[in-house]
């Protein structure tokens, strides 16, 4: 994988974040679940 490419994907990454923690704060998700959904999301976008 090229260097730019994952830069082009740090907005992907940062909603991922963010939507994970606002999931775990706001409906008391599992924390552990919604970080893995959130590497797993962020790793597709960077293989697209």
């Amino acid at each position: 994988m090229h260097l730019n490419n994952r830069f082009n994907h740090y907005p992907v990454a940062n909603a991922e974040i963010v939507k994970a923690l606002y999931t775990v704060a706001l409906e008391g998700a599992d924390p552990e679940a919604e970080w893995a959904k959130a590497v797993e999301a962020i790793k597709n976008a960077i293989r697209e």
